[in-house]
């Protein structure tokens, strides 16, 4: 599955939050109740993330769900325009 640019900076957020918070994939997995090769699937963007895991991931880092959407924005803002 060819990974999305824009999808990966979620992954990667995804990743750098809970590395950040030394959480392991196997806590993270218990807390979205599925298996840790599955949330490593996630993780990897070798599975899509649905919305409400997203919205999960969320609540246990305690951030809004629109700062993975800001993400997107600032990185799509910060590209040159093709007009320039």
């Amino acid at each position: 599955m060819e990974k999305n640019p824009t999808i990966q900076l979620i992954l990667d957020e995804v990743c750098r939050l809970r590395l950040a918070g030394d959480i392991s994939q196997v806590e993270m997995a218990e807390h979205l109740e599925i298996s840790q090769a599955a949330y490593n699937k996630i993780e990897n963007g070798r599975t899509k993330l649905k919305h409400q895991v997203l919205i999960e991931i969320a609540i246990k880092f305690n951030v809004p769900i629109e700062h993975f959407y800001q993400l997107i924005h600032n990185s799509q803002s910060s590209k040159p325009s093709a007009n320039a």
